[in-house]
């Protein structure tokens, strides 16, 4: 299993579903798709954008159903699935980890992807995105990105996994797609022995 991690606007989904192109026998999961999906029917929620104004236990409630599913879906794809989430989420009680402790023994990832790019770019992204509802808050958007670097290398001392940073600068989508790519082809060379 891989992570790709991120603050949103940085354009996760967006590599991910190039990367998707060149790599279609890996399964792309979103993992605040499978939270909303349990938030809409145990919380009520109308917007995936709510589920970080939750209280905090129910996010971790939220977080651990979602690792139980990825965690399915990575048995039936025989590990061949990249996890698309955020590195940490900005909640009015502070920053909560993408992925407590807990969560990293359960998924035992193979590979950690930070995917980043200058705060100036991400403003202009969250702005652009109007099916979203993302704070466009320069500062904010720096702290966050900061907290991400700290939790990274969290994530991956307690899992030990290698991680990359990956830039997704404004006319660089194609050079972040193919270090993501190159990672993958890395792994099923490992794998392949």
């Amino acid at each position: 299993m891989i992570i790709v991690l991120g603050v949103p606007g940085v354009g996760k989904s967006t590599v991910l579903n190039k990367v998707k192109v060149c790599c279609h026998d890996w399964e792309i999961v979103n993992w605040g798709d499978v939270m909303f999906a349990e938030a809409k029917k145990k919380f009520g929620i109308k917007h995936r954008d709510e589920i970080r104004k939750l209280r905090v236990e129910e996010q971790k409630t939220l977080q651990k159903h979602a690792a139980l599913a990825i965690k399915e879906k990575d048995k039936e794809l025989h590990g061949k699935v990249i996890v698309d989430t955020h590195c940490s989420i900005f909640t009015p009680s502070g920053y909560l980890p993408g992925l407590p402790y807990e969560i990293l023994k359960l998924l035992h990832p193979s590979h950690l992807i930070l995917l980043t790019a200058k705060p100036e770019e991400i403003l202009v992204r969250r702005l652009k995105d109007k099916g979203r509802i993302r704070e466009p808050n320069i500062e904010q958007i720096r702290e966050h990105l900061r907290m991400n670097e700290m939790f990274l290398a969290t994530y991956a001392t307690l899992s030990s996994s290698p991680c990359i940073v990956v830039h997704n600068s404004d006319g660089g989508l194609d050079r972040a797609v193919k270090q993501i790519v190159d990672v993958l082809n890395r792994v099923v060379c490992d794998w392949n022995g």
